[in-house]
């Protein structure tokens, strides 16, 4: 799984948090074990660098296949999607 912060989201993202769903803890961390309509809670923190510009941020969260391909987003109640892949879960606004 992958949360990412980015301005320009076809970029590289300004920070992120990279590692497996609830980071690999036994059959709960398999998605091949999770339901529809059954909510998964999975905490990941982020590092927002001091260097950042003011702005409005778009925070992002996707999923990644056992080959590292990013899993396609088929429907979205909430979220916008990006690129099929990426879900935007909320935007921010980073001021000084």
């Amino acid at each position: 799984m992958f949360v990412h912060l980015c301005q320009v989201c076809n970029k590289p993202p300004i920070a992120q948090h990279d590692g497996p769903p609830l980071m690999g803890y036994g059959e709960a961390g398999r998605t091949t074990t999770w339901h529809i309509d059954d909510p998964v809670h999975d905490e990941r923190a982020i590092h927002i660098p001091e260097s950042i510009e003011p702005g409005n941020y778009a925070l992002i969260v996707g999923v990644y296949d056992p080959d590292g391909v990013r899993v396609p987003i088929t429907k979205s109640k909430n979220g916008g999607v990006i690129g099929a892949d990426r879900l935007i879960v909320a935007t921010i606004r980073i001021i000084r």
